[in-house]
C-alpha cells in the first residue's frame, strides 16, 4: 500500500525540531515494520493545526487528488473539491487528530479524501477513516481537541495581558529606529535610522507628502530595513506609529479566531493597555502632535472624493482625469498656502506615472484651469456635440427597432408552433396514462419508455419557448425608445458647468491640450446589440432583408 505520512511541531524551539527527527525516524520505521510504501513525508515546522498557512499540509491533500478553493480577499481556504488527479497514495497516517486539524470541518475534508479512496490512519486514537464508526470516533476527538485549544488560547491571552499590564513585553520585529535584544529584553535606539525618523517627521510638518517624502529618502538612497525603496504607505505608518515617542500600547488587536485566518481586529480602546515612556522617544511631543494634525487635514484621494479628518472633500474629477501621453489616470495633490488674507489649500492634478515613477513628462494642470476648460466646452462645444449624438442615435435605433420587430415576429410565430407541439405531447401522454392503467404487466415498461421520451421531448420546447421570449424583446425595444428620450432632452443650448461634468465621461490631458469624451462611460448610451461601427450600415440593412425573408418561410 502506497502511503504519506504528515508530522508537524507547533513551535521553532530547538528541542521541538529535534522531536521533528524522532517523528520522521519513527514513521519511517513504522512503514518498514507494515510493509507500507512510503511515497513521502509531508512535515510542517513552527505552525499550529488552526494555521491556514500549512505548506507541506496542503500540498500533502493536493496530492491527494483535492484541489482547495480560496476567498479572493482574504485568501482563506473556503472548501476542499475532488479533482480528476489520482491520487499518489492511499493512506495518510498522522500521529493523532490535534496534528492533523482541530476543525470539525475536517470531517468533511476526511469525506472527500474517502471520495478520492484516501483513508487517514490515527496511530494514537488506534483507527481510521476506513472504519465503520470513523465519523463518530473523528467527531468526538476533534471536539475535544477544539475546546483544548481554545482553553489553552485563554489561558495564554490572560497571561499576555498580566505581562502588559506589567510593562513587560518585546517587539515581535525590529522597527525601523529601534533594536530590540531578546535576551535583555531592552529596545535600544539606532541613532543612524533615528535621524531618518525625525527627517521624514521634519519634513512632514513642513508640507511634503509621504510621496514626496518616500521620494526624498529614495534620491538620497536611504533604504527601509530590508533594503527595498521606500513608498508613501511606508512613510505613512510610521508617521503613525506612537512607539515613536516612546508610547507603547498593549493588548491593541486580537486574531479573528481559532480556525480563522488570523486578520487583526482592533479592540475597543478600553481594553488597550498603553505604556508611556516604556521604550526610548525619537520624536518630542510637540512634533508628533503637529504631525497628527496634519494627518488630520491631508486630503488622500479615495473612490468617493477626498478625506480630511472628519470632513469630506470631493474630488470632482475622480475617475474621469487621464493622461494623453501615458494612459495613467491623473491624481489629486493639494498643498496649503499662505497668504495675507488668510490660508487656503489649493488642488492640483498630476499623471500618476510621473508622480510616482516619474516615468511621464506630462505637465500638471491647477482646478482653475481645469475649471475654465469645461466651462469653454459647456458654452461651445457640448450643444453641437450632443446634437451629433442624437442624430446618430436616432438612425441606430430606428434600425435595430425594425430588425427586433421582425425577431419579435418570429418569434410570435415559434412560440404558437412550439405550444401546439406541446399541447399535443400533454394529450398523448393523458392517453398514455390511461392505457397504463388497463395494460398488462408485460407492456407497462414499454408505455413508461414512451412516457418518458416524451417528458423529455416537452421539456426541449419548453427550452425553445425560452429562446423566443417576446417579453423581453418588447422590452428591448422600450429600452431603445427610453435612451433616445433621455438624450433628446440632454440637447439645448447652454450647459452649466455642473451639467458638462455629468455629460464628459473622460478627460484628456496631453500638455496644453484638454480634451473630452462625452457620454463615454456607457451610462446613457442604449444597450444595443449591434455595433455600427463594426458592421456597417449596408450589412445592417442585409440583415434586415434577411429577417424579412425567413417571416416568409
Amino acid at each position: 500500500m502506497d502511503v504519506a505520512v504528515y508530522t508537524r511541531v507547533s513551535t521553532k524551539h530547538e528541542e521541538q525540531l529535534s522531536s521533528m527527527e524522532n517523528q520522521k525516524r519513527h514513521y519511517i520505521d513504522f512503514c518498514d515494520r507494515n510493509n507500507y510504501n512510503l511515497v513521502k513525508l509531508y512535515s510542517d515546522e513552527g505552525l499550529s493545526a488552526t494555521s491556514p498557512k500549512r505548506k507541506e499540509y496542503l500540498e500533502m491533500i493536493y496530492d491527494a487528488g483535492l484541489d482547495f478553493i480560496r476567498d479572493k480577499n482574504s485568501n482563506e481556504i473556503l472548501y476542499f473539491k475532488l479533482s480528476e488527479r489520482t491520487p499518489k497514495f492511499d493512506l495518510i497516517i498522522t500521529k493523532d487528530v490535534s496534528r492533523f486539524a482541530r476543525n470539525t470541518d475536517a470531517i468533511v475534508l476526511a469525506r472527500k479524501l474517502r471520495e478520492k479512496g484516501v483513508y487517514v490512519l490515527f496511530e494514537n486514537a488506534g483507527f481510521s477513516t476506513d472504519d465503520n464508526d470513523w465519523e463518530l470516533r473523528l467527531s468526538l476527538l476533534l471536539t475535544f481537541s477544539q475546546q483544548e485549544s481554545i482553553d489553552r488560547s485563554k489561558k495564554v491571552a490572560f497571561a499576555y495581558k498580566q505581562r502588559s499590564k506589567s510593562g513587560i513585553f518585546h517587539l515581535a520585529r525590529n522597527l525601523y529606529g529601534y533594536k530590540y535584544n531578546p535576551e535583555t529584553k531592552i529596545v535600544s535606539v539606532v541613532e543612524e535610522e533615528a535621524e531618518v525618523i525625525r527627517k521624514m517627521f521634519d519634513l512632514y510638518i513642513n508640507g511634503y507628502g509621504v510621496k514626496n517624502i518616500s521620494n526624498y529618502l529614495n534620491e538620497n538612497n536611504i533604504k527601509t530595513q530590508n533594503g527595498k525603496e521606500w513608498v508613501g504607505g511606508n512613510v505613512r505608518r510610521l508617521l503613525r506609529n506612537e512607539k515613536y515617542i516612546g508610547r507603547v500600547i498593549l493588548n491593541k488587536y486580537t486574531n479573528s479566531g481559532i480556525t480563522g485566518s488570523n486578520k487583526k481586529i482592533k479592540r475597543p480602546e478600553s481594553e488597550w493597555v498603553i505604556h508611556e515612556d516604556a521604550i526610548p522617544a525619537i520624536i518630542d511631543m510637540d512634533t508628533w502632535n503637529k504631525a497628527q494634525e496634519v494627518i488630520s487635514k491631508r486630503v488622500d484621494q479615495s473612490k468617493e472624493g477626498s478625506l480630511t479628518g472628519s470632513r469630506k472633500v470631493k474630488n470632482i474629477f475622480y475617475n474621469k482625469l487621464y493622461c494623453g501621453r501615458c494612459g495613467k489616470p491623473f491624481v489629486r495633490v493639494s498643498a496649503t498656502k499662505e497668504r495675507s488674507y488668510g490660508t487656503f489649500v489649493q488642488y492640483n492634478y498630476i499623471c500618476s506615472n510621473r508622480r510616482q515613477r516619474k516615468s511621464c513628462d506630462n505637465t500638471m494642470k491647477t482646478h482653475g484651469v481645469l475649471e475654465k476648460r469645461i466651462n469653454e466646452f459647456a458654452a461651445n462645444e457640448l450643444p453641437n456635440v450632443l446634437m451629433e449624438k442624437r442624430d446618430m442615435l436616432k438612425r441606430i435605433i430606428s434600425i435595430e427597432k425594425k430588425m427586433l420587430t421582425g425577431k419579435m415576429k418570429l418569434s410570435e410565430r415559434m412560440c404558437g408552433s412550439i405550444k401546439k407541439k406541446i399541447a399535443q405531447i400533454d394529450d398523448e401522454v393523458n392517453k398514455l396514462i390511461t392505457a397504463f392503467a388497463k395494460s398488462s404487466s408485460t407492456v407497462v415498461s414499454v408505455i413508461e419508455k414512451k412516457i418518458e421520451e416524451l417528458e423529455l421531448t416537452k421539456q426541449e420546447l419548453n427550452n425553445q419557448l425560452l429562446d423566443h421570449d417576446v417579453i423581453s424583446i418588447e422590452s428591448k425595444i422600450n429600452q431603445l425608445d427610453d435612451s433616445y428620450s433621455d438624450l433628446d432632452k440632454m440637447v439645448k443650448e447652454e450647459y452649466s458647468f455642473e451639467e458638462a461634468l455629468k455629460y464628459i465621461g473622460k478627460i484628456t490631458v496631453d500638455g496644453d491640450d484638454i480634451s473630452f469624451n462625452v457620454l463615454s462611460d456607457g451610462k446613457l448610451e442604449p444597450l444595443l446589440n449591434i455595433d455600427v461601427n463594426k458592421i456597417g450600415q449596408s450589412n445592417l440593412e442585409k440583415l434586415i432583408k434577411e429577417t424579412k425573408e425567413l417571416l416568409k418561410s
